[in-house]
């Protein structure tokens, strides 16, 4: 993912309109982020290469976010509504609750103090 991210860092930041060259600098760092070794004549083969890719990843790009502007809705929007009713009896789990905890008092839970008022 880290190397998709690069490639798009380089495809959109094109060189007069088009992206034609990368230094041996940024191939040298991509190889490093993917923990490959190169030759000079390898560093050579993809700095012919590379451009023409970033090229290619940049229209898939401008596609991609073309198409995603205008894809038609599939399904309606709305929203559900419904009355806010009580669906269980009052005390109904007050006692399995109450039965769980180590310490109650009376219909409530007993707890230890946590918040400071000293201060």
């Amino acid at each position: 993912m880290l190397l998709f991210k690069w490639f798009l860092y380089f495809a959109q930041r094109p060189l007069g309109g088009m992206l034609t060259s990368m230094k041996k600098d940024d191939i040298v760092h991509l190889a490093g982020l993917a923990r490959i070794r190169l030759s000079d004549s390898e560093l050579d083969e993809y700095a012919k290469e590379l451009p023409a890719i970033l090229e290619y990843v940049q229209d898939v790009s401008e596609v991609a976010a073309d198409e995603k502007d205008q894809a038609p809705e599939l399904t309606p929007r709305f929203n559900v509504f419904r009355q806010d009713e009580v669906t269980n009896k009052p005390d109904q789990f007050t006692a399995d609750i109450l039965a769980e905890m180590p310490h109650t008092e009376g219909r409530y839970m007993k707890v230890k103090k946590i918040i400071d008022q000293s201060s």
